[in-house]
């Protein structure tokens, strides 16, 4: 084929990346045990699929939140090792955006509540601090 052809293309490249989350893997607790937010999150994988499970304060036990696929990244492109992810939650009443980063052992939330049940709620946000 003519590489001046306007028929030529490059061939897509696939390439395997591995991400390395082992820094992320395990059960976090909210380092405010009185925090009336999330106080406990699992992060594993499921079937191949790095995932996150939330557990929130509630009465008499802890409100489960299910588990959600997370989107990973890296602090830095040449660096396999993830730092940080997103994810969503969708729970009836409200719709939760989270970001989190991970550094030296300290997990970092930062959720974002959008309501949807018209109550009078503002929407709203909180950063919490979680360990091994």
């Amino acid at each position: 084929m003519n590489p001046s052809s306007s028929e030529t293309r490059p061939a897509p490249v696939e390439q395997e990346i591995n991400l390395d989350a082992s820094e992320l893997l395990g059960i976090w607790k909210n380092t405010n045990s009185q925090t009336k937010n999330i106080t406990k999150a699992i992060i594993e994988f499921d079937e191949g699929q790095l995932t996150i499970h939330i557990f929130s304060a509630g009465s008499p036990e802890l409100d489960d939140w299910g588990k959600a696929k997370l989107q990973a990244f890296t602090s830095d492109q040449s660096s396999p090792v993830v730092g940080g992810f997103i994810t969503q939650y969708s729970r009836g009443f409200v719709e939760t955006s989270i970001a989190a980063n991970c550094k030296r052992g300290v997990l970092v939330l930062q959720v974002y509540n959008s309501y949807k049940d018209n109550n009078g709620k503002f929407n709203d946000f909180s950063r919490e601090f979680f360990h091994k």
